[in-house]
């Protein structure tokens, strides 16, 4: 049985019950994607901040991504599909080697990524 830690203390072991441990207002989480968890990958867990008119430049991962929109707006260009607009509150998956980019428009975007890759190997690697 895995025991749950309290996000205050880190304490474990309250089972669920309301005690100085655990804080009396609880959150929800609410899954954007579910990506499969293969052996022989390790997660990696970021956030990625691109500013006004700027973009995170074409690259590949070793894996897939996933990601949730925080702030702003994006446009994910995965090569071989069309042009997708993100907002705040909107996920994307991007498959494992798909050459890809993000931009911003006139105002900046951060997102919450959660990549599966292979380990040992590096998070990304530039494309042309």
């Amino acid at each position: 049985m895995i025991k749950k830690a309290s996000a205050r203390t880190g304490r474990r072991g309250c089972r669920g019950r309301r005690c100085r441990h655990r804080p009396a207002n609880r959150h929800q989480a609410h899954a954007a994607a579910k990506l499969d968890f293969p052996a022989g990958y390790n997660t990696v867990t970021a956030i990625a901040e691109v500013p006004a008119g700027g973009a995170a430049g074409r690259h590949t991962h070793p894996g897939a991504e996933t990601g949730y929109v925080l702030e702003g707006e994006l446009e994910l260009l995965i090569d071989g599909q069309p042009p997708m607009k993100i907002k705040a509150g909107g996920s994307y998956q991007i498959p494992e080697g798909a050459i890809h980019d993000a931009k911003a428009g006139d105002k900046p975007f951060k997102v919450l990524g959660v990549y599966v890759v292979k380990a040992g190997e590096p998070l990304a690697k530039p494309a042309p």
